[in-house]
């Protein structure tokens, strides 16, 4: 039996999940049910905020895509590497369990995220999809094509971005022409300076990580866990900083992915 958000998947993304299910074990069905409570159990506390540079706004490190997302207390962040047999290679950032994906890189220096809706990290089924468009996407072209071309009913909203300065898509799903060049004003804030380095989107998304910190229960274990990372095309390159207790580090780390590692 097939469940109803399944139902929209490519028929490649319900083989990974298919194969995912037999590593762990665990019937299809019941992996995927997993998900959709996970969603929910998240809903108090799943925040989450996009910043994009691109076209003139990008300088010396070229184009960036920063995601700072709020989860459970204590809930394990982890950098998954992906090796496709045939394909690129491709890491992304998220919670231990889940299956999907909100926001990742490929060897080839595409970078692709989710958007939040409403100010909160996307539930949508196209999270499903982006690990298999990351591993056959070569160019922005590529990446874009794959994207309009999924089935997803949902209103979900992707955001693309390739190593040249002015390779940056916006595809929103509540529209019907849904590919345009995305308004890059409303992925960072007023105060940004005209052109944006890493350093300067690392301390955008530590500036929000330690807000929301701040505000949070903080006298019980009601301490969310809070986690920032910064795409980089240009450098096939990931930094990712993640809050321990109440505090949040100072320091981004970094990790590569490069095409041939086993």
């Amino acid at each position: 039996m097939q469940r109803s958000g399944q139902a929209f998947l490519s028929d490649a993304a319900q083989l990974r999940l298919q194969a995912m299910s037999g590593g762990a074990e665990v019937p299809i069905d019941k992996l995927w049910l997993l998900q959709e409570r996970d969603v929910l159990l998240e809903a108090p506390m799943n925040r989450a905020q996009i910043f994009a540079v691109s076209g003139e706004r990008a300088g010396d490190d070229g184009q960036l895509l920063g995601y700072v997302a709020m989860a459970s207390p204590k809930s394990p962040i982890v950098i998954t590497r992906e090796f496709p047999e045939e394909g690129r290679n491709f890491m992304h950032v998220g919670l231990s369990g889940d299956v999907g994906l909100r926001v990742g890189l490929n060897d080839a220096g595409i970078a692709m995220a989710l958007l939040p809706e409403a100010g909160n990290a996307s539930s949508s089924t196209t999270r499903f999809e982006l690990a298999r468009i990351l591993a056959g996407a070569t160019e922005l072209g590529t990446a874009v094509g794959a994207t309009k071309d999924l089935k997803a009913v949902d209103g979900a909203a992707v955001l693309i971005l390739d190593r040249p300065v002015e390779a940056a898509r916006y595809l929103d799903f509540k529209e019907y022409r849904r590919d345009k060049k995305p308004e890059l004003a409303s992925f960072l804030p007023e105060t940004a300076a005209e052109v944006v380095s890493l350093a300067a989107v690392e301390s955008m998304l530590s500036e929000v990580a330690r807000g929301w910190l701040e505000t949070s229960d903080l006298d019980g274990v009601a301490v969310p866990t809070v986690y920032a990372v910064v795409l980089s095309p240009a450098s096939r390159s990931l930094h990712l900083a993640v809050s321990d207790g109440a505090t949040f580090p100072e320091n981004f780390q970094t990790f590569t992915i490069e095409r041939g590692q086993p």
